[in-house]
């Protein structure tokens, strides 16, 4: 089929159990030959609707336009052929103020197929970009949930299924709705809310704060992410917010946890994406925007103050996963 680059259950180690690390698994799937995507022949039987087309318009017209890419099989095509946009993938696919390519969500709803995708990126970039490698991680996740479906709703390190997560109601909507103090996290969340869509890099951030920062339950992020991503993929996505908590295959260790404010630093320096979807910092400038930490804004400014001490619960946090 065209959901995977190889199928559940056909990526093995030699004594016919499942790879629990990545980088192995990646090296065993990228040996087979990815299967050339073949022409669909079928037409549609109905290609217009003009009472759908007239009513389609009339929402245009109501609703505001936050669409960050359009749906449909030319569109993705587009982005196809259109990859020397896109060569500077390994300096830009962890800048987000920087466009992506978007081909998450024609994969997701099967506009473009995952096939296609790889052909076109081993054809621009060659085999062994980090692209191509990129695109395995979505077979990995899936193949591991088909292998272990608990882990859709569970823990999938068994030592983790008792640690004791926070529900806290109002530290979870000030996390949802973008105001945790933080500019990075609440930039990523506005994204997610406005358009249903959010930078990679973001989502590794925003998930990490919640999980780490706020010790709240993966699950609660994972259900968010699930009710507002256009490109939701149930196996990426809960496999994705265990490698953030620390509970998952091959996760990020609990040890290291992500310091929101040197990510930012770091992956938007000059504060683009963060003016881009918090007007409250537009008039801000950078140095105060990364000195948030140290030196509180002024209160003319209406942005809240940063709800937790980022080194204070990073320890916590810590703490809560080595007494398990």
């Amino acid at each position: 089929g065209d959901l995977l680059l190889r199928d559940v259950g056909s990526v093995l180690k030699q004594d016919d159990t499942p790879y629990l690390v990545f980088t192995p698994f990646y090296r065993a799937a990228s040996q087979f030959k990815v299967r050339t995507p073949q022409t669909f022949t079928h037409k549609n039987l109905i290609t217009s609707n003009q009472d759908s087309d007239n009513t389609i318009s009339k929402l245009e017209k109501i609703i505001p336009d936050t669409t960050v890419i359009k749906g449909g099989r030319s569109s993705g095509l587009k982005i196809l052929q259109n990859f020397d946009k896109i060569v500077d993938y390994n300096v830009q696919r962890n800048i987000p103020s920087k466009p992506t390519s978007q081909l998450s969500t024609h994969n997701r709803f099967g506009t473009i197929s995952i096939r296609e995708v790889y052909k076109a990126a081993s054809k621009f970039f060659g085999n062994d970009h980090s692209f191509i490698s990129e695109l395995y991680w979505r077979d990995f996740f899936t193949h591991l949930m088909f292998h272990f479906p608990h882990s859709q709703k569970k823990e999938f390190q068994e030592k983790y299924q008792d640690l004791k997560w926070s529900h806290d109601k109002k530290k979870f909507e000030k996390w949802s709705n973008g105001m945790t103090g933080f500019p990075i996290v609440d930039a990523g969340m506005r994204e997610l809310k406005q358009t249903g869509f959010m930078h990679n890099r973001c989502r590794m951030i925003v998930a990490s704060f919640l999980t780490k920062d706020l010790q709240c339950d993966w699950r609660l992020g994972e259900r968010h992410f699930a009710k507002y991503l256009i490109d939701y993929d149930p196996c990426v996505n809960a496999g994705s917010w265990q490698w953030s908590a620390s509970t998952g295959c091959d996760a990020q260790p609990y040890f290291r946890v992500f310091n929101p404010w040197l990510q930012q630093k770091r992956f938007d320096p000059e504060c683009v994406y963060i003016k881009k979807w918090i007007p409250e910092l537009i008039d801000v400038t950078t140095k105060e925007i990364h000195d948030i930490e140290i030196k509180p804004l002024d209160s003319s400014i209406n942005y809240p103050t940063p709800m937790v001490v980022h080194k204070e619960e990073s320890a916590r946090s810590k703490l809560m996963f080595k007494v398990v």
